[in-house]
């Protein structure tokens, strides 16, 4: 039997930059990294 593990997990609702594909992609990075800092080990951007 495998001992559980906790996992800290971010859930990101953020909408795009407005028709500003490389500023989108530059945002969703930056939110990325201040989960990861924060802990998250696993990150989802669920659809809306």
């Amino acid at each position: 039997m495998t001992a559980a593990k906790n996992v800290r997990v971010a859930s990101i609702q953020a909408s795009s930059v407005f028709l500003d594909g490389k500023a989108t992609v530059e945002k969703g990075v930056g939110l990325i990294e201040e989960a990861a800092k924060n802990g998250a080990e696993v990150i989802v951007f669920p659809e809306t």
